[in-house]
């Protein structure tokens, strides 16, 4: 008789055991198919969201406003205009907010001579923060120049091997604007704002520049001096007295867009017959760094 429920009671917990491991395999499973469909997911949205943002390229490349257009002149010819503003289209199903500047309003990181660059920065930073403006201002000399030698406030290896993690100034031309956040003195608020800023005449909130230096400051102005009818506020006052750059040169165009939960940053120029030359792409991770 014992034997007999000593058998029962080992083949009881065999099937559970079986059980437990047929369960276990099937979560496995479950949970690998989910991991799959997720990874099928985010690739699908990523490649819909890349052609949709290609497809509002194409749309720019013959619908983008010349420097100069009065604003309900751009609006009745269904064109663009590159100041900044925001813009709500449908492409291919998918609704798209974007906004398009003109790259030749902003200051060149390469080509702007010391002069406008600290000008510009004192002015955005004001005069509560000159010291600050000017160490900024000999970082960009000092990351940009071939040499080691430091400017009075400027920053080489010494600073930069400080930080954590520690790394090197370039000594050479500046090939995205977002190395401004690695320039000393440059804090996430810096590069993407608000720094807001007014002109020293004006007391109402609505000439407030609410922006960031990534927003004055580019590597793609092969016009040589900013383009005054293309420039932020802050540039337009205080450089204003500055000689214009090439409206005639060749422009290239930043846009930011998002579509759902993407947050696309293309820069790009106009290609012969309505198409478009792209020249980088990248992804935000943060929706506050393309919108407020």
């Amino acid at each position: 008789m014992w034997p007999a429920r000593a058998a029962r009671g080992s083949v009881l917990v065999m099937v559970l055991w079986v059980l437990t491991i047929l369960s276990l395999i099937g979560c496995y499973y479950a949970v690998d198919v989910k991991i799959q469909r997720s990874f099928g997911q985010q690739l699908w949205d990523d490649v819909s969201s890349r052609a949709a943002a290609r497809s509002l390229l194409l749309l720019l490349a013959k619908r983008t406003a010349p420097p100069g257009i009065r604003p309900e002149d751009a609006e009745e010819k269904g064109l663009f205009i590159t100041d900044g503003r925001k813009y709500h289209v449908y492409v291919g199903g998918k609704e798209v907010t974007f906004d398009i500047e003109d790259e030749r309003g902003k200051l060149d990181l390469n080509h702007a001579p010391e002069d406008q660059i600290r000008r510009l920065l004192r002015g955005v930073f004001s005069e509560q923060d000159t010291e600050r403006a000017d160490t900024i201002t000999d970082s960009i000399l000092d990351w940009r120049d071939q040499d080691k030698l430091t400017r009075l406030n400027g920053a080489e290896d010494r600073v930069y091997e400080e930080k954590s993690p520690p790394y090197h100034p370039a000594n050479g031309p500046f090939h995205l604007v977002e190395e401004l956040l690695l320039i000393n003195g440059v804090d996430m608020k810096a590069y993407y704002g608000p720094l807001e800023w007014k002109p020293a005449d004006s007391d109402t909130d609505n000439a407030t520049w609410r922006g960031g230096l990534k927003d004055l400051f580019t590597v793609y102005n092969s016009a040589g001096n900013p383009v005054k009818d293309l420039a932020p506020l802050p540039i337009r006052e205080i450089l204003g007295n500055e000689p214009g750059g090439r409206t005639n040169a060749h422009p290239v165009f930043r846009v930011n867009l998002a579509m759902g939960t993407r947050r696309l940053q293309v820069f790009w120029r106009p290609g012969g017959a309505e198409t478009f030359q792209l020249i980088h792409w990248g992804e935000m991770l943060s929706s506050g760094e393309l919108w407020d």
